[in-house]
């Protein structure tokens, strides 16, 4: 049976992040710091990026609204798909509220990820005190 995957360029570079951030695991604090400038630099580089097509996309319609290009219904179709996607911030109160949420849920999976953390290295700790408890009961006994 022959099949394809189909990905979304959004989907390839979420998958492409998690596996960097997955080679990117230190536990020296130097070179978390150099990580997480990376990573950030990367983003930068990525909204940039993201910017700049935004921008040759709003001069393609400024371009055909002004009648210097042909239309090209295909491709108008695709930027209105686009732009579909995008939330609207002329919403004003609902879109904050939404990303509101958004940023609350995802400070709190951090914080989540912190306390999980904690309490391995909680459970590492009481492992290692009553092993230490363990051996003075043998030398004593």
């Amino acid at each position: 049976m022959a099949y394809t995957l189909e990905t979304a360029e959004a989907e390839r570079i979420a998958v492409d992040h998690v596996a960097k951030l997955g080679t990117q695991g230190t536990t020296v604090p130097g070179e978390q710091v150099s990580s997480v400038v990376s990573q950030l630099t990367n983003q930068r580089g990525a909204v940039q990026m993201l910017h700049d097509r935004v921008g040759l996309l709003r001069d393609y319609v400024k371009a055909v609204q002004q009648g210097e290009l042909e239309k090209d219904m295909h491709l108008l179709r695709e930027i209105a798909g686009l732009c579909q996607q995008m939330p609207v911030v002329e919403e004003g109160d609902r879109w904050h509220c939404a990303y509101g949420r958004e940023s609350e849920d995802a400070l709190l999976v951090a914080h989540l990820g912190t306390l999980t953390k904690a309490i391995h290295h909680l459970h590492e700790l009481v492992i290692k005190r009553s092993m230490i408890a363990e051996r003075r009961m043998d030398q004593r006994g």
